[in-house]
């Protein structure tokens, strides 16, 4: 049944395949009317596959669990981030009551969609502020949902992929924060455990990520040849193939990792807490908004700004954009492509070419 409330919104209630019943509020009639169809389409198929008319069908849920597993060669953090992209799905399907693959339609993927661009509560406070999802975490979010689908396809289990008609939302790319060169010494002139400021100048003079510098052993270190190996291995694995890479020492890390070495006793990663044990991200968070407050530095501090200060320093030296790719293990010119935000106030030599233009 599809009726019009006194609040001028349309309430269907109808009984799905399975018998239970279903009361969902829709703004306009037609929305209301397409998902009263989508029911009665689902009931048809229970009915013709109960008939031994129609193939096996195959129920989602387990579906998406087989497409996490294989997901599992991924880093910590990104396996994480599919978790709960496939949690939240989980729900979105729950709340519609689809059990099987074939019943989630592109009438469904319209409705994920206008769920995860509308606004929403802030959920990190107590205010009535509205906020949507970045474009970023959005594009993700479909990405992934679309590759379960593609998946499902492949194993034959679906004809035609459900979100093939939604498109990414167009995301525009925000500049990398880094720490100027003036943030840098005030923030190395700040007291602060010798292990910490080890593994601070270790971020900035190689733009290794935390995962990799938390994780790199002396083995990976030649000193004669003044190399660092970042690969995968027991115990840590690198975020992507590209990210397997040799990064050289410049003499200031290399007089670090010497004095460094000299301490080390039977140590067995290069860059360990006060205390000996692998550092932990957390801890080195809070150090490093700790130190950046100390220093009087007004913009955000985060870890992963110290990467972004190593590639944006190495391009406004004139270090060519392809030699950076390669230093930061960056699958495409266009991640890295980035960090040629050249600041106006250093390219005076630039524009010097035309001195003599209009002579």
């Amino acid at each position: 049944m599809i009726k019009q409330k006194p609040n001028k919104k349309w309430l269907v209630k109808i009984n799905n395949q399975f018998g239970q019943r279903i009361r969902r509020t829709f703004n306009t009639k037609s929305e209301a009317k397409a998902f009263a169809a989508e029911i009665e389409r689902n009931k048809y198929k229970n009915k013709l596959f109960n008939n031994g008319m129609t193939q096996v069908r195959h129920s989602i849920f387990p579906g998406l669990e087989d497409f996490s597993a294989t997901k599992q060669h991924l880093s910590e953090s990104t396996k994480k981030k599919i978790a709960f992209v496939l949690n939240q799905f989980k729900l979105f399907l729950t709340a519609l009551g689809i059990r099987f693959i074939d019943e989630f339609t592109p009438e469904h993927a319209t409705l994920l969609f206008r769920e995860l661009t509308k606004e929403k509560k802030d959920p990190r406070g107590n205010t009535n502020r509205l906020v949507k999802a970045k474009s970023k975490t959005i594009n993700f979010f479909l990405q992934i949902i679309r590759s379960f689908f593609k998946n499902e396809i492949i194993k034959g289990h679906l004809d035609r992929n459900p979100m093939q008609h939604i498109k990414n939302l167009k995301a525009e790319k925000s500049l990398p924060e880094y720490y100027t060169k003036e943030e840098l010494i005030k923030f190395f002139a700040q007291e602060m455990e010798a292990a910490y400021r080890y593994a601070f100048m270790g971020f900035v003079l190689t733009g290794m990520r935390f995962s990799e510098l938390a994780n790199l052993t002396w083995s990976d270190v030649d000193l004669d040849k003044r190399l660092i190996k970042i690969s995968s291995k027991v115990g840590f694995k690198t975020k992507t193939n590209n990210s397997q890479r040799i990064i050289p020492i410049n003499e200031f890390l290399h007089q670090l990792l010497s004095q460094m070495s000299k301490e080390k006793n039977i140590q067995q990663f290069v860059f360990v807490s006060p205390k000996g044990g692998q550092m932990k991200e957390r801890t080195l968070l809070h150090v490093c908004k700790f130190t950046a407050a100390q220093a009087g530095i007004k913009s955000r501090a985060f870890i992963h700004k110290f990467r972004h200060s190593y590639a944006t320093h190495l391009v406004q030296s004139g270090v060519p954009i392809y030699s950076v790719k390669e230093l930061l293990g960056h699958s495409s010119i266009v991640m890295t492509e980035i960090y040629a935000h050249n600041n106006p106030e250093l390219m005076h030599k630039e524009v010097s070419v035309l001195n003599k233009l209009l002579e």
